[in-house]
């Protein structure tokens, strides 16, 4: 299963993990779904968002609405 997660103390960073190993880290969030879709169709494995909920956003929690 490849996921997409946000950094837990770097918030502005996107983690790109292959069955739990991080192999990747991003800024762009956009390129990180494309980059976890294209690994996805390779290796044939689902790919799991979890990069949804609360981020940082100038030391204040912000709700995401999806």
């Amino acid at each position: 299963m490849i996921t997409i997660k946000r950094h837990s103390n770097l918030d502005n960073w996107i983690n790109l993990a292959l069955n739990g190993k991080v192999f990747k880290q991003l800024t762009s969030r956009s390129k990180a779904v494309k980059i976890a879709k294209t690994m996805g169709k390779i290796k044939g494995l689902p790919v799991l968002d979890l990069d949804e909920g609360e981020k940082h956003h100038n030391g204040n929690v912000v709700k995401v609405e999806s």
